[in-house]
């Protein structure tokens, strides 16, 4: 603990070293050797080299450096900041312990579990941030791997090119920006919320995972899997959106030249479309704008589309057992209607453009103004 009175001094191969008034410094801590802060002791400038330092009960250590069997405990209510994790290198932050500031080099681990806490923490390519049981991590930047289980909350980070960020089991997080190059990957139960996804990143989210907030761009991908729901979701120009069995997204908007694909009892409502959004087996769209240069495809069986709006230069595809109903058609929209498909209460405006099968059905179309 904090010990005012006893003094060391001494030196190793980084220098002098010395412990005075409850904190030491340049410490070196090899061959297996410990030392214990606890009840506000401190220690500077620690170098763990096959030794452990342990950081608890209101301790806080500085600027320390974790090397090849290094190990760094910091545990209930300790605190370790300006850290370093080199190859070989494990810091634990557990049990409402903190690591803050903390650089994790190719080779280095750093975990945070049971309550743990992480901020600041940088993890460059190579390296390895990985937590459970109610871990919590902030302001982040990850370059490496990262892995979330059980509980844990992530906020305020960035997964930059190459990283890989994963998020299982009842996780949460927010404002988390996906740069090009990097995947975040969601399962079980997670819920984010305030997701950027850059040219060129993946976001994928499977099992159950809600999600609101999504700002993907041009060239982005976005993959929802297995009865995922998604609310305010916008795909740039380029940007692709996948939903495969049972996903809902509410309030989806598709720039120009997004493709939205939607698979398997999925659904998607409040939709605005200036790209295409396709739709394939027993999928359902409501209040759908398309907009000039848009589409809309009812492909495959059981497809059914009601509230839709066809805007002058957008168009609207009902494929063979597909359905529409409360279709308005603008001057300049177009509707297609295939054999065994239907459409109702269809309103067309002058100038629209209306092309039925053989076979196809529609009920109280109109013309005129």
């Amino acid at each position: 603990g904090h010990d005012s009175l006893t003094e060391v001094t001494g030196s190793n191969p980084y220098g002098s070293f010395g412990m005075s008034n409850g904190t030491a410094h340049n410490y070196v801590l090899a061959g297996g050797n410990i030392l214990q802060l606890f009840t506000y002791a401190s220690a500077i400038s620690t170098v763990m080299s096959a030794g452990s330092l342990f950081v608890s009960f209101g301790a806080v250590a500085e600027h320390n450096t974790v090397c090849s069997s290094g190990r760094m405990n910091i545990y209930s209510s300790g605190l370790a900041k300006y850290s370093e994790i080199s190859s070989g290198g494990y810091v634990f932050a557990e049990f409402f312990g903190t690591a803050m500031d903390v650089v994790v080099s190719s080779g280095g681990y750093l975990y945070v579990s049971n309550y743990g806490r992480a901020t600041g923490v940088v993890v460059e390519p190579g390296g390895s941030c990985i937590g459970i049981l109610g871990g919590a991590a902030t302001s982040n930047n990850f370059s490496g791997y990262q892995l979330f289980s059980n509980g844990c909350m992530l906020a305020q980070t960035t997964v930059h090119s190459g990283g890989t960020c994963y998020l299982r089991y009842a996780c949460s997080g927010s404002a988390i920006t996906v740069a090009s190059g990097a995947l975040l990957n969601l399962q079980q139960n997670c819920e984010v919320g305030a997701l950027s996804v850059a040219d060129g990143a993946r976001l994928e989210a499977l099992s159950m995972c809600n999600i609101s907030g999504i700002v993907a761009d041009a060239g982005a991908s976005v993959t929802l899997s297995n009865y995922c729901s998604a609310t305010s979701a916008i795909i740039g120009s380029c940007g692709l959106l996948r939903a495969i069995y049972f996903c809902g997204v509410a309030g989806l908007t598709l720039a120009e030249s997004a493709i939205a694909s939607f698979f398997n009892s999925c659904q998607a409502n409040q939709v605005s479309i200036g790209g295409t959004l396709t739709m394939i087996s027993n999928c359902s769209a409501a209040d759908v704008s398309i907009a000039s240069g848009g589409l809309l495809q009812l492909l495959s069986s059981q497809c059914h589309a009601t509230s839709v709006t066809v805007e002058n230069g957008g168009s609207m595809i009902l494929s063979r057992f597909g359905n529409a109903t409360s279709v308005i058609l603008s001057s300049g929209g177009f509707l297609y209607v295939a054999a065994s498909a239907s459409a109702f209460a269809v309103s067309s405006a002058a100038g629209a453009s209306v092309t039925i099968e053989t076979g196809g059905f529609i009920e109280y179309a109109t013309i005129g103004e």
